[in-house]
């Protein structure tokens, strides 16, 4: 079977294992959290529908890093400078990382009108 190498250095199986691992990662790790706040009446479907936002950042950013680590050599350069080395464990580095970005990340929240009248 013939490996597709991409312009950055990097096989597209390989680049494809490290995408799949890191999106993992990151949502396991936002999963445990979420388990640990709620545990009583925590429900996996509902945490989904509430988090749409927070998965659309992280696909984002995970899909970022991914693509210019397939088509740049220098993404190579300035994961291993910011101490990522490159292997099967810097997915999962780099999953953690975004994970940690993403538990700080809240989504602007939706006023009421209540709220509105009462600014005015």
């Amino acid at each position: 079977m013939a490996w597709i190498d991409l312009p950055g250095g990097v096989s597209l199986d390989k680049l494809l294992t490290g995408f799949s691992v890191c999106v993992l990662t990151w949502t396991l790790i936002l999963l445990l959290h979420a388990y640990q706040h709620r545990r009583n009446g925590f429900g996996v479907l509902s945490w989904i529908r509430e988090k749409k936002a927070t998965f659309a950042v992280g696909l984002s950013v995970t899909l970022i890093i991914a693509l210019l680590r397939a088509f740049t050599k220098d993404m190579a350069q300035l994961l291993t400078y910011m101490g990522f080395q490159p292997g099967p464990s810097a997915a999962i580095s780099i999953g953690m990382a975004i994970a940690a970005l993403l538990l700080g990340f809240k989504p602007p929240s939706k006023k009421k009108e209540n709220d509105e009248n009462n600014e005015s």
